[in-house]
This record gives C-alpha cells, sequence and structure tokens, in this order.
C-alpha cells in the first residue's frame, strides 16, 4: 500500500481552544512582565487591541479564520521576544483539517443573509420587476386594439399600378429674347475696380 492512513484521530475543536486559552495566557504575561499595554503592542504589532485581547482571553470566537489567528499569535509573541513560530506551530499541530467558520459560533444570527444571498435576491427581484413591466406593457397594447372592431379593408386600387404618364402635346418653342445678354467679357469690364488700400 502506498498511503497509509493515520491511527490518531484528529484533535478536538475543544482540544485546540484549550490550547489557544493557555497560549492567550502565557502572552499575557509576558506582556505584563515586560510593563507593555495593549494599545502599546497594538501599535507594534499593528493588530488591533480587541483583538489582542480576544487573544489573551482566549475568545476565538471573537477573532478570524484560526489561520490568521496562528499569524497574529507568532507577530504578538515576537514583538514579546520570544520564539513566535513555536507558538504558531503549537497551534497549527492541532489543526488537520481546514477549519471552517461552521466549527464555532457564528457571529451573525440565523435571520442575516450573506452576500451571495444578497446577490440572488436582488437578481430575483430584478427578474420579477423585468417579467411584471413587460406583462403590464402587453395588457396595455391589447387594451388599445379593439379585436371586436373589424378594419376596413382599403381600395383595391391602391395596390394597382399606376399607367405611364400620357405624352404632352408639343408646344411652341420659345421665342428668342429681343437683347442677347452680353458675353463674359462685357460683363467683367462693368465691374468697378476695387480701391487701392489706405496705409
Amino acid at each position: 500500500m502506498l498511503f497509509r492512513r493515520s491511527r490518531s484521530t484528529p484533535p478536538s475543536v475543544e482540544q485546540w481552544q484549550q490550547r489557544f486559552q493557555s497560549t492567550g495566557l502565557l502572552l499575557r504575561e509576558q506582556r505584563e512582565k515586560l510593563g507593555l499595554t495593549l494599545e502599546e503592542l497594538a501599535q507594534l504589532t499593528r493588530i488591533q487591541r480587541r483583538q489582542l485581547w480576544a487573544i489573551e482571553e482566549g475568545r476565538s470566537e471573537s477573532l478570524p479564520e484560526r489561520v490568521y489567528i496562528q499569524g497574529m499569535v507568532r507577530r504578538y509573541a515576537d514583538a514579546l521576544g520570544l520564539d513566535g513560530q513555536q507558538y504558531a506551530d503549537d497551534l497549527r499541530s492541532l489543526i488537520t483539517l481546514p477549519v471552517t467558520s461552521s466549527d464555532r459560533p457564528s457571529d451573525q444570527p440565523l435571520g442575516r443573509l450573506r452576500t451571495w444571498q444578497w446577490y440572488l435576491l436582488y437578481l430575483l427581484f430584478v427578474l420579477l420587476a423585468v417579467n411584471g413591466l413587460s406583462w403590464l406593457m402587453r395588457r396595455a397594447a391589447l387594451q388599445g386594439v379593439n379585436l371586436e372592431q373589424p378594419i376596413p379593408a382599403l381600395p383595391v386600387e391602391d395596390f394597382l399600378p399606376t399607367p405611364p404618364p400620357k405624352p404632352r402635346p408639343p408646344q411652341q418653342q420659345a421665342q428668342p429674347l429681343e437683347t442677347a445678354p452680353p458675353n463674359l467679357a462685357e460683363q467683367l469690364r462693368q465691374i468697378p475696380a476695387m480701391p487701392a488700400p489706405v496705409r
């Protein structure tokens, strides 16, 4: 066999919680020995004060997922001069599978919707609105056309081709004008010259 199954049972959520609480207690004791406040430590680690307090109190329900908790514990311990990686590895050894938020109490009440549920609800609302508007427009169009009155028939003459126009009788040719217009050269001579610009 290429793969062996581990005979040990995965650690429980309670075991992880106990280890996390003891780690938080050790970190708080070390912080108090150094005389640091949570505000000072928050500036050093760039971790929010309330999250540092939750680590010290062992309140994982107030923190993000366990992977992020491990990173915070490592930064916290490093800021106190301890081996942060060892503290993070100690917590990591209890995690065998990715832990989801279903392992801890939810921050949201049961009545709250998740983001994707809001998008689905919005999409459903838009589809219903479009469908309702379409139904109203169709209904208004059908009420505008009275189906009981027959549509008057168009006369057949409208569809017949029109006959070609009849030829006109020849007209008399136009009489030549008594005076012929002057040619172009004579017209140009009659235009007065422009005066020279004044300087």
